[in-house]
């Protein structure tokens, strides 16, 4: 692993949107649609238009991927131009099953 690659697991391109939902500090709900970049058996990065404080947990469900649905922490959340490229790592240990996603 490079010093520059902290993932474990290798992350291959895919595309897709989700519905993310997480909770402000002060306890608010707040809803967004965000597109997935890349994915792995542990984590994926997605571009949402809003800001996610680093170690939120949010929920992410794909309507057209049944599998992509659950609990995920943020791992890092930097500014991309109007968007945030945000890295969502699966909790619990959950491990998805990559294999060859279709581009939407």
């Amino acid at each position: 692993m490079s010093k520059t690659q902290l993932r474990h697991q290798g992350r291959q391109a895919f595309q897709c949107k989700l519905r993310v939902h997480w909770q402000e500090e002060g306890g608010r709900e707040v809803f967004a649609v965000a597109h997935t970049v890349d994915i792995s058996e542990t984590g994926m990065c997605i571009v949402i238009p809003n800001s996610i404080p680093v170690r939120s947990y949010v929920h992410v469900k794909a309507d057209n991927h049944p599998h992509l649905s659950g609990t995920a922490s943020v791992r890092f959340c930097v500014r991309k131009g109007m968007n945030y490229a945000v890295g969502l790592e699966f909790s619990g240990g959950v491990k998805l099953k990559v294999a060859a996603p279709a581009v939407e």
